[in-house]
C-alpha cells in the first residue's frame, strides 16, 4: 500500500504525528517523517535501538521503573479475572506445569469442568470428593488412562 504524499505543514493542520514527503533522508530511507522534528522515522529508531545497546542498565532502569508504576493495576487486574474463572486459571496452571516438566498435554476449562462432572467430584483413583482444591494432573492421568 502506497503512502499518500502531504507536507509537515498539512500533517500538523491534520494534527498528525507523522507525515510521508516521499523523498529519501541522508541516510537514504523513504518512509514516514515525525511532524516535530521533521526526522525519519526509521533513523530515529536505528538511533533509540544504538543507544539501548550502549546502555543496558538504564535500559533495565527504565523497564523496572515502569514496572513498578503498573504492577499493583496488573496485579489487582489478574486477582479479579482469577475469581471470575477459577477453572481457566486451574487449567492454565496446570498446562504451564506440563509445559515446564516437558510432559506436554494441553488443559482448558471446559476438559477440566467436563472431566470433575464425569467422575462426580471425586478422586478417580481412591474416589475421596476432592471439593474446591483438587490437583488437574493427577485426575487427568488416571480419567485418561481408564478410558483410552
Amino acid at each position: 500500500m502506497a503512502e499518500e504524499i502531504i507536507s509537515c505543514i498539512e500533517a500538523k493542520r491534520q494534527g498528525l504525528s507523522y507525515y510521508f514527503s516521499g523523498k529519501a533522508c541522508i541516510q537514504g530511507h523513504i518512509g514516514k517523517r515525525i511532524v516535530s522534528s521533521r526526522g525519519c522515522s526509521v533513523c530515529r529508531i536505528q538511533i533509540k535501538r544504538n543507544w539501548a545497546k550502549k546502555n543496558p542498565t538504564k535500559v533495565r532502569e527504565q523497564k523496572n521503573k515502569t514496572y513498578l508504576k503498573y504492577r499493583d493495576k496488573y496485579l489487582q487486574q489478574y486477582k479479579e479475572r482469577d475469581l471470575k474463572h477459577p477453572l481457566k486459571k486451574r487449567a492454565a496452571r496446570a498446562t504451564r506445569k506440563a509445559l515446564k516438566r516437558g510432559n506436554g498435554g494441553i488443559h482448558t476449562a471446559n476438559d477440566v469442568s467436563r472431566i470433575y462432572r464425569a467422575q462426580r467430584g471425586k478422586c478417580a483413583y481412591c474416589r475421596r470428593k476432592v471439593g474446591e482444591e483438587y490437583h488437574i494432573d493427577h485426575i487427568f492421568s488416571t480419567f485418561e488412562r481408564w478410558h483410552k
